[in-house]
């Protein structure tokens, strides 16, 4: 069980391990992370069947604002297909002020072993997400704590304060590092180019192993598969373990690449 984040007592104190291991997790394998559209069941049906490690539904960027609030149901379904499947499940919801909040009333209802949110440039933020996680768990009579926040970095605040943010609260046990938006945020020439971001995404992976979270290293923009090979080839010399995939095509070269070594 992790320590609850007690002032002046990090959660890098907590044992990586304990930490990292999403719930309703049946294996140790988190290598690939795939985000799918909320209401687009043939796109998560097509997830399913890649292998991912973790599928996403993504109430945010690949669902459209008309559209959100039967995503919303559709997940809870999600859900059940992902367990089913042997994959953990996660959703990824709008800023709380934004939407977020009723969506996560409506998709709690599913159980999610995971809530991604790119609401992440303060531990204030966390720290609100989880209250409403917790109160949401009481009223369903869902164990405490059960339910994972996964923060998204994905602007230049966020990365600056990534500690503070990634040990605002227990439940954290993975971060993922959104490169393109990052890119975009810093006025790059070429946003979707994650190796122009390797000095970030190796301060990612430091701030991680010293907040006892796991590291989901940012998605490979380009689909040429010798492109992808040699960002792979990076990621595990600088120490990652996991990965967001684009498609579901570039599943597999993830799997292999981030398998443990036998």
């Amino acid at each position: 069980m992790s320590l609850p984040n007690l002032p002046g007592n990090h959660s890098s104190l907590v044992s990586h391990e304990a930490r990292s291991c999403l719930p309703g997790c049946v294996s140790s394998r988190r290598r690939s992370w795939l985000f799918v559209p909320g209401l687009d069941s043939a796109a998560q049906r097509r997830g399913i069947a890649s292998g991912a490690d973790v599928l996403v539904a993504d109430l945010e960027g690949l669902t459209a604002p008309e559209d959100r609030q039967a995503a919303c149901i559709r997940a809870v379904d999600f859900m059940a297909e992902c367990r089913q499947a042997g994959t953990v499940a996660a959703v990824r919801i709008n800023a709380l002020d934004h939407g977020g909040r009723s969506e996560l009333e409506k998709v709690i209802e599913g159980g999610p072993d995971a809530v991604l949110t790119s609401q992440a440039d303060a531990a204030r933020h966390i720290e609100e997400l989880d209250a409403l996680l917790e109160a949401c768990e009481e009223r369903l009579k869902l164990p405490l704590g059960r339910t994972a926040i996964v923060p998204v970095l994905a602007s230049p605040l966020a990365v600056v304060r990534m500690f503070d943010v990634l040990t605002a609260s227990a439940r954290i046990k993975a971060a993922v590092l959104a490169g393109e938006r990052l890119g975009f945020a810093l006025a790059m020439e070429h946003p979707d180019d994650a190796t122009a971001l390797r000095h970030i995404r190796s301060r990612f992976v430091l701030e991680c192993a010293a907040a006892g979270c796991l590291a989901v290293d940012s998605a490979h923009a380009y689909r040429d598969a010798q492109s992808l090979e040699e960002d792979l080839a990076w990621a595990r010399g600088a120490g990652l373990k996991s990965k967001h995939a684009v498609s579901e095509d570039q599943v597999p070269a993830l799997n292999r690449a981030l398998s443990p070594a036998q």
